[in-house]
């Protein structure tokens, strides 16, 4: 049964992705998402130099082997 919900909740929100990056298209809205992708991505390369210099995993504290 969760392999079911999981499947189903996937399709609604793959739907949703889909259809918010085709109105971000139509309405020349694309500059959100860009700001939102370079933020994102900034934050992953800071997160990953931080844990890569203490080399330890900043979210649980679990040592990166």
């Amino acid at each position: 049964m969760p392999i079911i919900i999981g499947m189903v909740v996937a399709a609604v929100v793959g739907y949703l992705a889909i259809a918010l990056f085709k109105w971000l298209l139509k309405t020349d809205k694309m500059i959100v998402f860009i700001i939102y992708t370079a933020v994102v991505g900034i934050a992953v390369i800071v997160i990953s130099i931080m844990e890569m210099q203490s080399g330890v995993n900043l979210f649980t504290g679990a040592p990166i082997t």
